[in-house]
């Protein structure tokens, strides 16, 4: 689905040899789905019907794109699939998902992540998270109020910079996640890209499985 791999993008493709390639992982690993693309957008239907050719044999058997996605995911129980959204509301019609899946959304800032908690909060995954990656906003809405991430099932947090042309967060805008999880009790990953303005203060945790 994504544009390395095919010169019609824009139009939502199955790589079946980069889909299965997970089967062949035996070390446990964490696996980034679609990051290049976006599994989850409006125009994306889960039960759309996908054909996959059997190994070393000419059949083809017709599957739904959900099915074959999730399939693959409990076929490999050593892992852990994060899935990544700018689309929030197409995790519907996703869920439930299986074990060993961490979901997540992009937010930029308040407004966002508001948008983002509410789908998140009505989802079911074994780990569910925000990534505040680029954070381009303050986390406290129009009446000062600081972002709350308690009692809402969020699991993890992610913190970045914006890349090309490369911009800055506040660092209060930073401290304000932070603080928010601390308090929460919620993991916080900031990203490299804030190594420059952050240098040792760069925290690397992730959740409990």
């Amino acid at each position: 689905m994504s544009k390395r791999q095919l010169q019609n993008f824009h139009k939502p493709h199955l790589i079946p040899e980069r889909l299965l390639a997970r089967l062949s992982i035996k070390k446990p690993s964490r696996i980034l789905v679609n990051f290049m693309g976006e599994l989850f957008g409006d125009w994306v239907d889960p039960e759309q019907e996908v054909v996959m050719l059997e190994k070393n044999k000419h059949i083809e058997n017709a599957f739904q794109l959900r099915d074959v996605v999730f399939d693959v995911v409990r076929a490999c129980p050593q892992h852990t699939f994060v899935f990544l959204t700018k689309n929030p509301s197409g995790l519907v019609k996703w869920s439930p998902f299986p074990k060993k899946c961490w979901i997540g959304v992009s937010a930029t800032d308040y407004r966002m992540a508001n948008h983002a908690r509410y789908y998140l909060h009505q989802r079911q995954a074994q780990v569910k998270f925000l990534s505040f990656e680029p954070l381009l906003g303050h986390m406290r809405d129009r009446f000062g109020g600081i972002f709350n991430l308690l009692g809402e099932g969020i699991s993890w947090v992610i913190i970045g910079a914006q890349s090309n042309p490369t911009v800055f967060p506040k660092i209060e805008w930073i401290l304000d996640i932070t603080n928010a999880a601390d308090k929460a009790g919620i993991p916080v990953f900031i990203k490299n890209n804030l190594k420059p303005m952050l240098g040792e203060i760069v925290r690397q945790e992730y959740p409990k499985e």
